[in-house]
């Protein structure tokens, strides 16, 4: 898979921009890091006062993309390794917004994950950050004790999956509204309405901010492990 972002230019504080005439490739990933940081920093400040967690993760995400496109100019900013990269370099930014440590290993799996969907659902042309902000926001921010979400599984006994996510569900000890989408009619309504297709498992996330819907079995699962602590 070969994975593109917009180009972004980088620039100094001054707002010069910050283009070498003939960096080695070596050269381009050590540039892209510091730009990376200082990016970050830079963010960080403007984003201070901000206590927007979706806000705050997109702007780390578009730091990094910015940092992405200089790194890999040379060759249009192709990459098949693009989520090992990202988790590299995100690794700490997201783990401070977070208030968690996160492993490399689970930030390359999520940006997986929510590129697939954002393929599926949406198709290529559409804006990734906030999407992306939204899914570690989901996976990984910790509920307010006394503002928890409400949560609802959109499924069918028969299905496989499902039972993965029921047997979590159980394990886990976590309130859950079942809501089998064969015997009642309204409930696949609500989920092609809100995704555009009828697969499940699909868990809706339901808070003071809205709904969130959260598809995929192994997703659910560390979600509710995760929550449960």
């Amino acid at each position: 898979m070969q994975f593109t972002h917009g180009t972004y230019a980088l620039r100094h504080a001054d707002g010069s921009l910050h283009l070498p005439t003939n960096p080695a490739k070596g050269e381009h990933r050590e540039m892209a890091r510091h730009s990376f940081l200082a990016g970050i920093r830079a963010r960080g400040s403007i984003m201070a006062g901000n206590t927007d967690l979706k806000e705050q993760l997109a702007a780390a995400f578009v730091t990094a993309a910015e940092a992405h496109a200089f790194a890999f100019t040379q060759v249009d900013g192709k990459d098949d390794d693009w989520a090992y990269w990202y988790a590299k370099i995100l690794q700490q930014a997201l783990s401070k917004i977070l208030g968690r440590n996160l492993t490399r290993t689970q930030i390359v799996i999520c940006l997986f994950a929510i590129e697939d969907e954002r393929l599926a659902r949406f198709g290529a042309e559409e804006p990734w950050p906030q999407l992306y902000a939204e899914h570690f926001r989901t996976m990984f921010a910790s509920d307010e004790p006394d503002n928890r979400p409400k949560l609802a599984l959109y499924y069918y006994p028969e299905c496989p999956y499902c039972q993965r996510v029921l047997k979590a569900i159980a394990d886990t000890g976590t309130e859950v509204e079942l809501r089998h989408i064969w015997d009642e009619p309204q409930h696949r309504t609500d989920l092609q309405a809100a995704r555009g297709r009828t697969t499940v498992p699909v868990l809706r996330i339901t808070g003071s901010d809205g709904d969130r819907w959260m598809p995929e079995s192994t997703d659910i699962v560390r979600y509710l492990q995760e929550r449960a602590g």
